[in-house]
């Protein structure tokens, strides 16, 4: 739990209790009044790994948490099963758990338009490439993305994953700038 506090990202633990049963911790750091606190998520190991989260390679995620660019895998049916810190920065969310198990639909600036095609592309070419569209984030703002998305094989179905950039601002202004209209 220490590393959690020090690290102040997430961390899995499994632990084996006297009696015989495997259970999963997972521990979230946060702050609140200028004190770091842990959220403790405690579950019955056969409960965790009958769930729908994907279990990623613990390399692979560490690997995924430090790319530059936002990174979103879902289920066939746009469930999130994982994000990375940068995703959660585009969206300005607190974390990883928020997003679990909600689906990517309501980040799009036009979640029944953009989303369905960006969907239906990548499950019928296997992929897209530079899918221009705009997010929402957790606040309202706006963000132009560009989307790089694939279909992955996963047990008996699929996974789809989403890697997420900003487009740059327009030659003279900077990202998040207001425009006045002038009379």
């Amino acid at each position: 739990l220490r590393a959690t506090v020090d690290e102040d990202r997430e961390h899995d633990i499994a632990i084996n209790l006297r009696d015989g049963n495997a259970m999963a911790l997972t521990a979230t750091p946060f702050r609140q009044e200028r004190r770091t606190y842990l959220l403790i998520h405690l579950m019955a190991r056969s409960d965790a790994s009958g769930s729908s989260h994907f279990a990623l390679d613990r390399q692979v995620m560490e690997i995924v948490e430090q790319m530059p660019d936002a990174f979103v895998l879902t289920t066939p049916d746009r469930n999130v099963l994982a994000t990375n810190a940068a995703f959660l920065d585009l969206l300005n969310i607190d974390s990883g758990r928020v997003t679990e198990g909600t689906t990517c639909d309501h980040w799009f600036e036009r979640p029944g338009v953009d989303c369905n095609v960006l969907i239906a592309n990548v499950e019928e070419h296997g992929l897209v490439r530079r899918f221009a569209t705009m997010l929402r984030s957790r606040f309202g703002r706006v963000e132009s993305v560009e989307i790089a998305a694939t279909r992955i094989p996963h047990r008996d179905s699929h996974v789809l994953g989403f890697l997420i950039r900003p487009l740059a601002a327009p030659a003279g202004t900077s990202m998040g700038e207001e425009t006045a209209l002038t009379r």
